[in-house]
């Protein structure tokens, strides 16, 4: 029918969308409605806004992936002149490892930057926005960024 018997019932939650689900699946960390509503609302007190739970954490993500593209930026270039500059193989080789290690630590900031960005773009709606998000190309590749980062660091 039209759901209109149960309008003053207290034994289900009303989705956004006007969809009924039982008010025990509400807030239970199990998306019900199509909406997301159940999970997502005022009253879930679980509910996941932003990507970074607070306002710090992003702040510092900010500031670790700011720091790391430009102090890794500088420890390449500077180990590049170095490479040049070495006159044993072994100098070589040990300074081409800092490169790797500085390029991975450089794409962990990158990978800081973009994940920061992203929770300032969904400001405040992450938990609406999750699946769409997760199931994205940018996350994927992001995520891709990260693996690699982490395999060079």
């Amino acid at each position: 029918g039209d759901n209109s018997d149960e309008q003053m019932c207290r034994n289900h939650f009303q989705c956004i969308n006007s969809d009924l689900v039982p008010v025990s699946s509400s807030c239970d960390g199990k998306f019900d409605c199509n909406d997301y509503s159940d999970e997502c609302g005022n009253g879930c007190r679980n509910s996941q806004y932003n990507i970074f739970v607070s306002n710090i954490n992003l702040a510092m993500s900010i500031l670790f992936g700011v720091l790391s593209i430009i102090f890794n930026g500088v420890v390449i270039a500077k180990s590049f002149t170095d490479i040049a500059k070495s006159s044993t193989l072994m100098g070589k080789i040990n300074k081409l490892m800092i490169v790797l290690i500085s390029i991975g630590d450089g794409l962990m900031g990158l990978y800081l930057l973009v994940i920061s960005a992203y929770d300032i773009h969904y400001s405040n709606r992450y938990c609406e926005k999750r699946f769409q998000w997760l199931s994205s190309l940018q996350c994927a590749m992001i995520g891709v960024v990260n693996t690699i980062a982490s395999q060079l660091s």
